[in-house]
């Protein structure tokens, strides 16, 4: 059934079986809704059951309006109570429905005591998908719990309900502000992609496409600085999410000693999401006494590097590296010093202090 334009649509009592759509919609269609100026469902103790479309396995809800801003003078009524889903197939999203909303939905409309089970998607939303943003949901699945979910699946796996990618939070015990590193050294930094409803989007490699990127920029200097300009730079600073996650693990900062700011940028998506954390403020500081400092003499930026030693230092066993007390801009194996730890000694420090306490 395809509906569209100004709509009162009341379907109480009635069963639809087996039903099978090589659109969108097994049973309801209503489609582009944003030239509907009314629009009143009531859809009350109805058993769904074994139908199948593209997206949306029994209901199919879709508003064109792409602009994302509220419509007034529109009006929403969605009453979906006492309804039974059950084994419900959609071959994209939402195996019992899919809606794309951007118009608020009337404070009077509701859903309760429906029962969604067994219901499968091959994409998202094993029972529900919403393409738009919470405000706009024809169920408010977040907060009320009136309504039954059972073994839904998305590509196999448990999932009830979704949306779009909402936001990205910021995973990593990282102050947005005051963190102090060297030149040269790495950040690693981990983002978690989530749903409308706080659910991490990591039943599917669909998203794989938003790509973010790590950006730097003087705090005191409203400037954006690109990868291949002097002063500073980052390396390793452009990631994908694969499972919902994105890893910067070579996430490494050249800059000569100031305070910067990390900013990120998304890539690969055209709709809003949400950054859910605020810039990073770093403080490049001078290297450290244990390390060398070197220049790179192309971009005019100092760095630190960690000493490197000769193979027969015994690192992480019973010496360390360090620099020369002439500490140069080198990091000469012949030069550095391997440091015996305490209780070690010998040239190689391969040999325990024996104390005799008798």
């Amino acid at each position: 059934m395809h509906f569209n334009n100004d709509l009162n649509i009341n379907i109480v009592n009635n069963t639809f079986s087996n039903n099978i759509s090589d659109s969108n919609g097994g049973v309801i269609c209503i489609d582009s809704i944003d030239n509907t100026l009314n629009l009143d469902l009531n859809l009350t103790s109805n058993t769904f059951e074994k139908n199948e479309g593209v997206n949306g396995g029994a209901i199919y809800i879709n508003d064109n309006n792409n602009s994302l801003e509220k419509r007034n003078d529109r009006s929403y009524i969605m009453i979906i109570n006492d309804n039974i889903f059950k084994e419900n197939k959609a071959e994209n999203y939402g195996g019992a429905l899919y809606s794309r909303i951007n118009t608020t939905i009337s404070s009077i409309s509701h859903s309760k005591n429906n029962i969604f089970k067994h219901n499968k998607s091959g994409i998202l939303g094993g029972a529900i998908y919403s393409q738009n943003s919470r405000e706009y949901n024809i169920l408010d699945l977040q907060y009320n719990n009136e309504n039954v979910f059972k073994d839904n699946t998305a590509n196999d796996i448990i999932n009830d309900y979704t949306s779009k990618p909402a936001y990205i939070s910021l995973n990593t015990t990282i102050n947005t502000w005051g963190n102090r590193i060297t030149s040269g050294n790495f950040l690693p930094m981990l983002f978690i992609l989530y749903d409308e409803y706080d659910n991490i989007m990591n039943i599917t490699n669909y998203y794989n496409n938003i790509i973010l990127k790590v950006n730097l920029e003087k705090k005191f200097k409203s400037k954006h600085i690109l990868g291949n300009e002097k002063n500073y730079y980052l390396t390793g600073n452009i990631a994908s999410f694969a499972s919902g996650k994105c890893n910067f693990n070579n996430l490494r900062i050249y800059a000569n000693p100031d305070t910067y700011l990390l900013r990120l940028s998304i890539e690969g998506y055209k709709d809003k999401i949400e950054l859910k954390f605020s810039d990073i403020e770093i403080e490049i500081k001078e290297c450290n006494n244990n390390e060398i400092k070197r220049i790179d003499t192309l971009k005019n930026i100092t760095y630190c590097e960690t000493p490197i030693c000769m193979d027969s230092c015994p690192i992480q066993q019973s010496a360390i590296c360090i620099p020369p007390s002439n500490n140069t801009i080198e990091n000469d194996p012949t030069k550095n010093i391997c440091k015996c730890l305490d209780g070690w000694k010998e040239t190689n420090c391969n040999t325990k202090i024996m104390v005799d306490i008798r």
